[in-house]
């Protein structure tokens, strides 16, 4: 009988095993409008998967469904809960991968968190993805909006807003797996996090973000002339030099009639460098005006930031 236990206990310990990878083909991409390979899990967990009202707060990013908690009203107090990936295949990989995906949330901003962990154990430990600086990061975008306390998002973000962040030293890794972390206090809980997008991808060859439109006004004494310079910057965010990017524009003027153009954004760039390109628009009614900027770069392979607006007056 002994020897029959010892024996059963030596068979359980040589043959843990990682559970082997669920997902190994790139890019992978989730929005939760049908099956998902998420497991919702912890402590008074008020993760779910399902369709939104569609009003409100309550609205996907994409389709009618989302990931989330409760989806219909607050999160639960005193929770620590956990919305846990598939398991990934990084084996092919040289560089370590990014995760991206769009985000809103309405929490109680002091002390209920949601943040990002991976593990390449089966759990057996987890890391925290970023930090309170990750948002100027390489491969970062909107990563953690808590600076002071425990890096994470908190407060209020009612809208949907893309973020990005290389899920780091998982290269050459089969098996690993993160998970959105949901920690809450036991009072005040609001609304709660919404997750829709989800994409895993290898770090693009071509990608130019497109950010800060700036107007340069002229010499007028009086309002906006018909030759205002709208100046924007595009930062190269591939791993491939960008040499020239088309781009094209939309400025719809105080009566809501729109007028378009387009142009090539010149200069060179390696990662993380940038160039500023300008164009001239009438903006002499009197009013406002909404500007879009977007890039029309073929092969770009992040669209996510190819497109920023802004609004004058």
């Amino acid at each position: 009988m002994r020897y029959q236990l010892l024996t059963g206990l030596l068979l359980s310990v040589c043959c843990i095993q990682l559970s082997p990878a669920q997902i190994t083909n790139f890019p992978y991409q989730e929005n939760f409008e049908t099956s998902h390979g998420f497991t919702l899990s912890g402590t008074n967990s008020s993760w779910a998967v399902g369709n939104l009202s569609g009003t409100g707060f309550y609205s996907a990013q994409d389709g009618v469904a989302a990931l989330g908690t409760n989806l219909t009203t607050a999160y639960n107090n005193n929770e620590l809960s956990y919305a846990t990936s598939p398991v990934f295949d990084f084996s092919g990989f040289a560089e370590d991968p990014l995760l991206s995906f769009y985000l809103k949330f309405r929490t109680e901003s002091c002390c209920d968190l949601l943040y990002v962990e991976v593990t390449t154990n089966g759990g057996s430990t987890w890391q925290k993805v970023g930090n309170a600086i990750s948002g100027t990061a390489e491969w970062a975008q909107n990563w953690y909006n808590k600076i002071f306390g425990v890096s994470s998002w908190a407060g209020i973000m009612p809208v949907w807003e893309y973020t990005q962040h290389e899920l780091t030293g998982v290269a050459g890794q089969s098996a690993v797996q993160f998970r959105f972390v949901m920690s809450s206090d036991g009072s005040e809980s609001e609304e709660g996090v919404l997750i829709d997008g989800v994409e895993v991808k290898a770090k693009p060859a071509v990608d130019a973000d497109f950010t800060e439109p700036t107007l340069t006004r002229a010499a007028t004494e009086f309002g906006l002339g018909n030759s205002e310079i709208i100046t924007f910057s595009r930062t190269n965010r591939g791993t491939s030099p960008l040499s020239s990017v088309p781009y094209g524009y939309e400025i719809t003027n105080p009566q809501g009639v729109k007028t378009t153009g387009s142009g090539t954004s010149f200069g060179t760039t390696a990662y993380g460098a940038s160039a500023t390109s300008s164009f001239s628009a009438n903006l002499s009614e009197e009013g406002a005006y909404e500007v879009k900027i977007y890039g029309q770069l073929a092969n770009d392979e992040n669209r996510g930031n190819d497109t920023l607006t802004t609004f004058i007056t």
